[in-house]
């Protein structure tokens, strides 16, 4: 399993859609996760806040509950289906 805590923005998209199935299967039915990201660019990362979001999203055993996002952030809720 790929440590969560640790993956930021330094992933490709694939290693994304593991880490969100990881998470997925490691929650109950109706369990949280909470992604919160700087939105503004960063020369050096492998990807961006909104990927790394959308990502998450995508993954049908995750159901985005609420969304916020701001000038600098990006914040999702999401809930285990």
């Amino acid at each position: 399993m790929i440590d969560p805590w640790n993956f930021r923005f330094y992933f490709d998209r694939l290693v994304l859609q593991r880490i969100a199935a990881d998470v997925a299967s490691s929650l109950v039915p109706g369990g949280e996760v909470l992604l919160v990201h700087w939105t503004p660019l960063v020369d050096g990362h492998a990807t961006t806040a909104e990927t790394v979001h959308d990502t998450f999203i995508a993954n049908e055993a995750l159901l985005p509950r609420r969304s916020e996002r701001a000038a600098t952030y990006r914040a999702d809720v999401l809930v285990r289906a």
